[in-house]
C-alpha cells in the first residue's frame, strides 16, 4: 500500500477515520487561506496532528484593521510571535499592513520582520505604513533577497505626499523580483531608477504612486529593457522645480497606466510593442484653473501622439474633457481662417 510522507501531511499518527487531516499540507493550506491568521493558529488546539500546521502555513497577511482580533499594542506582539515561531519555514506571501503606529515603531519593527522574512524566503512582500517623513532605511538584505519576486512598499496612505526618502543599499541583486510598487517616495532620480534595474534584471512591472521626482541635477529617464507594464498614479515635481520631465523608453513595454493631473510631464519613446494604455488626470480640477486647463490641451494632445501604435486606449473623463476643448477651439480657428 502506498504511504504519504509525513512532511505532505498533518501529522504522522492520525486516525484512518480522519480523512480531513490526511488531506495533503498544500490541499490544507488552499482549504485555510481565507481563514485569519489568529483563527488558522487556533487549530494546534485540535489534537497533537495539528499542533504545528500553523507554522507551515505559506501565506501570512496582518491587517491591524481587525480590531476585534488584536487590543491595543498587541499587533505588533502578535506578528512578532507568528515569524518567529515558524522556525524558518518558507513563507509564499507576506503582508502587514499598519497604519496605527507611530514611526518609532514602525524602524524598530520592521527590521525585525524583514529579517525574517529574507530568511524565510519569502516570495510576495507587501508592506503598508503610514511613514510620515524622513529617511527609511530599510534592512539592506531585503535588497538581496534571491527568493522575492513581489515587492510592495506603500507608505503614509493617511498621506500620500509625505516626504519619504527611500534610502537603498550601494548593490541591489534581486534577481527573480518582477513586480515592484512604490508610494510616498521622495527624490525619485534617473540614478535612483537604474540602480533599481541594474539589481533586478527580469523586473517587468513598476507601479509608483504619489511619488516625488527629483529631477534637480538631470532629467528623468526611464530606460529599462526588460519592462513590461509601467504605472504612474499623481506624481509630483521635486522641490526645486514646479515641472519634471520623464522620458519613457522601454522597447518592450507592452501596457502603460497614467493617472496624473499633467501630461507636459511625460515623453514617450520607444514603445513599438505597446498593446494598451489608460490614461486619466484625476485630480486636475484640485490644481487647474479653467484657463489651466486650456493651456494643458497641446500637452495632451503630444502626449497621445506618443502613443500612436497602441492597440486598446482608454481615456477617462478628465483627459475627454481637455480634449472637448482643444476640438472646440481648433473648430473655431479653422472657421475663422
Amino acid at each position: 500500500m502506498e504511504t504519504i510522507s509525513s512532511s505532505s501531511k498533518i501529522g504522522e499518527k492520525t486516525s484512518d477515520d480522519d480523512r480531513f487531516s490526511n488531506l495533503p499540507k498544500d490541499i490544507l493550506h488552499h482549504i485555510f487561506c481565507n481563514i485569519h491568521i489568529k483563527q488558522v493558529i487556533q487549530t494546534c488546539a485540535l489534537s497533537k496532528a495539528w499542533r504545528y500546521f500553523w507554522t507551515s502555513f505559506p501565506s501570512l497577511s496582518f491587517i491591524y484593521e481587525d480590531k476585534y482580533c488584536f487590543g491595543h499594542g498587541e499587533f505588533h506582539k502578535f506578528v512578532n510571535k507568528v515569524l518567529h515561531g515558524r522556525r524558518k519555514s518558507p513563507i509564499h506571501t507576506l503582508e502587514v499592513i499598519d497604519y496605527s503606529s507611530r514611526q518609532m515603531y514602525f524602524t524598530r519593527y520592521i527590521k525585525l520582520w524583514i529579517r525574517v522574512a529574507v530568511q524565510c524566503n519569502v516570495h510576495q512582500l507587501t508592506l503598508q505604513f503610514d511613514f510620515n517623513g524622513g529617511r527609511l532605511y530599510v534592512p539592506p538584505t531585503l535588497f538581496k533577497c534571491k527568493s522575492l519576486t513581489s515587492l510592495s512598499l506603500l507608505l503614509s496612505d493617511k498621506n500620500p505626499l509625505s516626504d519619504v526618502l527611500l534610502v537603498l543599499p550601494k548593490v541591489i541583486d534581486m534577481p527573480v523580483l518582477k513586480t515592484l510598487r512604490l508610494r510616498s517616495i521622495s527624490s525619485i532620480s534617473t540614478k535612483f531608477l537604474d540602480k533599481i534595474f541594474l539589481g533586478c534584471p527580469i523586473l517587468k512591472k513598476l507601479e509608483i504612486f504619489f511619488c516625488e521626482f527629483d529631477d534637480y541635477l538631470d532629467p528623468i529617464v526611464i530606460s529599462a529593457t526588460q519592462l513590461k507594464h509601467l504605472g504612474f498614479y499623481g506624481c509630483l515635481p521635486g522641490k526645486y522645480t514646479d515641472r519634471f520631465q520623464i522620458t519613457i523608453s522601454c522597447p518592450n513595454l507592452t501596457s502603460f497606466t497614467c493617472n496624473d493631473w499633467a501630461f507636459y510631464d511625460y515623453y514617450l519613446d520607444k514603445l513599438p510593442w505597446l498593446e494598451s494604455a489608460e490614461l486619466d488626470m484625476d485630480g486636475i480640477d484640485d490644481y487647474y484653473d479653467q484657463d489651466d486647463k486650456d493651456n494643458c490641451t497641446e500637452d495632451v494632445v503630444r502626449f497621445l501622439e506618443g502613443l500612436y501604435g497602441v492597440k486598446y486606449l482608454t481615456l477617462h473623463s478628465h483627459v475627454l474633457e481637455v480634449l472637448h476643448i482643444f476640438l472646440l477651439s481648433y473648430i473655431l480657428s479653422e472657421r475663422n481662417s
